[in-house]
């Protein structure tokens, strides 16, 4: 194993953001570090949308903390990247194994950002602590000398760690929620090159704009360079209105979906539009998938005779 642990977490990935280097070694990131004023800032890709032991799985040894990292965000963007060069090249996705990879990209790009993982916690942590009556009639059957009289006073004492690594658990079964995964598996995908004449596509840290998969209209669009555009829709209809509107008119629809939606970051090529940014920018956030949580979501709850299993693996560790 390696001795130095990827402790550097990248939410919005590094091969991703090279598509917008401009000159060199750097592109423009935009951000408000100091109220409202937006700034930009000449960076590398490495040193912007990260934020440092992100997907730690914390309370665990250094060997096993960075796994989430290191066998799930780093084999999705490594398979991802290739995908992205055939993009490039016209090619596309070039079997249903490249489709996957992508569509697992993609579905990692709208929760694996700090604020869906602080509040996926949350949400969690709060489930985790309700009782009711049909829980406590169960306890009351698996109740063990010593144990708390109450289902509750069992819950509250399970210790917090554990209760994060199940948050974690369930933050990493939602990159292959099989509703959502098999659908944009099954969309009808292209991706459109904007002519040279064309103002530059930018992007974000939600560089994702989706709307109503499940309705016929439905589709989604990544801006995936400044001169190229990815999507994905239920119906041809879709992508031939997309093909159809004015290029100048096309890019600036997808960067002011771009940039309302950003939460902390804008990118581009050039700060020449910071005026654009300034205008836009986080002017509608966007929303965090779990905020959608039913008060117990699948795999939020284990049944109460695991909960001391569950301590005891933590305590192996």
């Amino acid at each position: 194993m390696p001795a130095n642990r990827p402790i550097r977490h990248h939410y919005v990935p590094v091969f991703y953001l090279k598509r917008w280097l401009c000159g060199g070694k750097q592109l423009v990131e935009f951000s408000r570090p100091y109220g409202a004023q937006v700034k930009p800032r000449r960076v590398h890709p490495a040193g912007t949308g990260y934020v440092d032991r992100l997907y730690e799985l914390r309370g665990l040894p250094e060997e096993l903390a960075q796994q989430v990292e290191e066998k799930v965000f780093h084999p999705v963007d490594t398979r991802a990247a290739d995908v992205m060069e055939a993009l490039h090249a016209g090619d596309g996705p070039r079997d249903a194994r490249d489709r996957l990879a992508w569509t697992q990209f993609l579905v990692s790009m709208l929760i694996r950002n700090p604020e869906e993982l602080r509040r996926m916690k949350a949400v969690y942590a709060e489930n985790w602590a309700r009782s009711d009556k049909k829980w406590e009639r169960r306890w009351r059957k698996e109740r063990r000398p010593g144990d708390p009289e109450t289902f509750a006073e069992h819950l509250a004492a399970t210790p917090a760690s554990w209760v994060e690594l199940n948050a974690m658990k369930a933050f990493v079964s939602s990159l292959s929620a099989k509703n959502t995964t098999s659908h944009i598996f099954r969309m009808k995908w292209g991706h459109l090159h904007m002519p040279f004449w064309a103002p530059a596509l930018m992007t974000s840290d939600r560089p994702i704009v989706s709307e109503g998969l499940a309705k016929d209209d439905g589709h989604i669009v990544l801006p995936i360079g400044p001169k190229r555009l990815f999507y994905a829709v239920n119906r041809h209809s879709t992508a031939d209105y997309m093909a159809s509107l004015a290029p100048h008119e096309l890019v600036r629809r997808v960067n002011v979906a771009v940039t309302v939606h950003a939460h902390k970051y804008v990118y581009a090529t050039t700060d020449s539009v910071l005026p654009f940014v300034q205008k836009h920018m986080s002017a509608d956030p966007a929303l965090l998938m779990s905020d959608g949580f039913k008060k117990y979501p699948g795999g939020q709850r284990i049944k109460a005779r695991h909960i001391k299993y569950a301590e005891q693996l933590l305590q192996e560790h």
